[in-house]
């Protein structure tokens, strides 16, 4: 999708925005991530550059918090404004500049949602959580083949995790 078209579908679902880059951390994490969900991608993120008196700005869209950390491989020269793209070059995903009318694929962040956990390891936790840890569904508690761990969870057909 073009830019703003991301942007709205970002806030649509989960009152989020394009991803913002912060930090080395934050650009290494998601490089690793593009490479494994479509190595061959370009996603838009929310930075917009603009260049002012040959001078070049860039803000994240979603905050209006300036840019400080960059990791731009190129940047477009051009005075009209455009969008900070994650592009791989030598198996990692540097920032480029693109026309923001460009449809490309793109990366939402969004507030994490309170699922109730508790702060002992999730003792007792009854909430409708049903992702592990490293955001794999968790099985439902009826599956075939599943050690009893409870009286009744032959009964449970939900994945929630417990």
């Amino acid at each position: 999708m073009p830019f703003l078209e991301a942007q709205n579908v970002c806030k649509r679902n989960g009152n989020g925005n394009l991803v913002e880059i912060k930090n080395q951390f934050e650009n290494d994490f998601l490089s690793s991530h593009a490479m494994a969900v479509h190595s061959a991608a370009a996603f838009w993120t929310g930075g917009v550059t603009t260049s002012v008196a040959g001078l070049k700005f860039g803000v994240w869209f979603g905050s209006q918090d300036p840019i400080e950390f960059n990791k731009f491989y190129s940047q477009s020269e051009s005075s009209q404004s455009t969008g900070v793209v994650l592009g791989l070059h030598n198996d990692y995903y540097y920032w480029f500049s693109k026309n923001l009318s460009m449809d490309l694929p793109f990366i939402c962040e969004a507030p994490f949602k309170d699922i109730g956990c508790l702060q002992d390891h999730g003792a007792d936790y009854q909430g409708n959580a049903s992702r592990t840890e490293f955001g794999q569904d968790c099985l439902p508690w009826n599956a075939p083949g599943l050690t009893p761990m409870f009286s009744g969870q032959s009964g449970w057909n939900h994945n929630y995790c417990r």
